[in-house]
């Protein structure tokens, strides 16, 4: 912790520690909230059962088992559904391991998110509109791309790609976020805009569930919104280009 803390000052990090509750599994283990939070929101989001993982569901409870290199066949409802269970076991007394597993995965995530973020800002992939800023990932090549094929994750991808370009490029207008992955297993694209902070703490009202409903209308896109956030959305290939253009010729 010590060192965490020399750091941070040195890279002006503040608030980088806060008060939590901790959970004490035995005496050399115990984890905060925060890293449960990640943990089960990482096993929610993972692109893979956790069968690949090195973890399988046995009658909805957890056991650990070797890694296989099996194909995976399943469908991303499959996957979303088994990872249910699993994160709902995490939060069973007994499961130390799936937690540890969990973490692990969740640490794998914010690596490919500042990766991939990273490489967005440095290849300059960003580009300007009328009133959004906005980028679109293609490339199913990227081995990391998989981790964004889904609202959470391409969601927590657009917020640190807002923050990290707000410091990068501190002297340029506050704009909203739209980023767009393609998903070449459903021939789509799964699109999520954000709002991020605006000054010290602003956070403006997102309205891009209206704004892609207007631009898939104009455009005569088609959509799916399959969640409660209106501000992700997913588009068919196809008509990824006339829903883009209309969105960003868009002024408030």
């Amino acid at each position: 912790m010590e060192e965490i803390l020399n750091v941070s000052d040195k890279l002006n990090l503040k608030d980088i520690t806060y008060d939590s509750f901790i959970l004490q599994y035995d005496r050399k283990t115990q984890y905060s909230a925060a890293d449960l939070v990640y943990c089960l929101s990482s096993i929610l989001q993972s692109p893979r059962k956790l069968s690949k993982l090195g973890i399988a569901l046995k009658d909805n409870h957890i056991e650990i088992i070797p890694n296989t290199r099996t194909k995976n066949t399943a469908t991303a409802d499959d996957i979303l559904q088994e990872n249910f269970w699993a994160a709902y076991d995490a939060l069973s007394e007994n499961n130390h391991r799936i937690i540890k597993q969990g973490i692990e995965l969740a640490i794998e995530t914010q690596i490919a998110i500042v990766n991939q973020g990273t490489a967005l800002i440095e290849k300059k992939s960003i580009y300007p509109a009328q009133e959004i800023r906005y980028a679109v990932m293609q490339s199913e090549s990227l081995q990391e791309i998989k981790f964004f094929q889904n609202p959470l994750g391409l969601q927590r991808l657009a917020l640190f790609v807002m923050d990290a370009y707000k410091e990068t490029k501190k002297s340029v207008k506050y704009k909203p976020l739209v980023l767009c992955v393609l998903n070449g297993q459903t021939n789509s694209f799964l699109v999520v805009g954000v709002t991020g902070v605006q000054g010290m703490s602003e956070v403006p009202k997102n309205s891009f569930g209206i704004k892609f409903r207007k631009a898939a209308l104009d455009a005569n896109a088609r959509i799916n919104h399959d969640g409660f956030e209106t501000s992700i959305i997913e588009i068919l290939k196809d008509d990824f280009e006339g829903f883009i253009d209309e969105l960003c010729s868009k002024k408030k």
